[in-house]
């Protein structure tokens, strides 16, 4: 063989090992990318159905808030016995659509010089409660405040006389 048919010879095996060489890293990567393409479809589904669940938490928190809502302003509002005004404060405490509260007399009895007062992580805004006044049946008030949940329970106050002159005292968390 001369120099020229070794050359060709050599190019030939040269050219051979680089196509072997592209075939094997090519197959390589071929396996890395299909890998983290399954990766990826693997975290979107992981992520998919965490929002899933916590959607569904949210709805089931929602559901026990209304219910538990629902059960207070059911029982509040039922036709108490002479006894049962007695034992039971006739409050009823909720949120309006405009986002503020209204404070209710539900009984069946005037109530005499109401006095309210909140929880340190509650803020009053206008209108306010007015303080000392009797409460006729039925007869409610609306007021602003501004809940924070971040350092202890919002809590509303109601202190009244009942028809013995005693004071009475009524604590509701104020909902969100």
């Amino acid at each position: 063989m001369d120099v020229l048919s070794w050359s060709a010879w050599t190019g030939n095996v040269i050219a051979l090992g680089g196509l072997a060489y592209t075939w094997w890293t090519g197959r390589g990567a071929k396996r890395a990318a299909a890998a983290a393409n399954q990766r990826a479809e693997e975290s979107l589904t992981a992520a998919q159905e965490a929002a899933a669940a916590q959607q569904r938490m949210a709805e089931v928190l929602e559901k026990m808030y209304e219910a538990q809502e629902h059960r207070a302003t059911t029982n509040l509002r039922a036709a108490p016995s002479a006894d049962a005004v007695d034992a039971e404060p006739p409050w009823l405490l909720q949120r309006t659509r405009e986002g503020a509260y209204r404070l209710t007399n539900a009984g069946t009895r005037t109530l005499h010089d109401v006095r309210t007062t909140v929880s340190g992580s509650v803020r009053l805004g206008k209108p306010q409660l007015h303080q000392g006044r009797d409460w006729s049946p039925g007869e409610s008030a609306d007021f602003a405040a501004v809940v924070s949940w971040q350092t202890d329970t919002p809590q509303l106050v109601v202190t009244w006389g009942d028809a013995t002159g005693d004071r009475r005292r009524w604590v509701r968390v104020i909902p969100r």
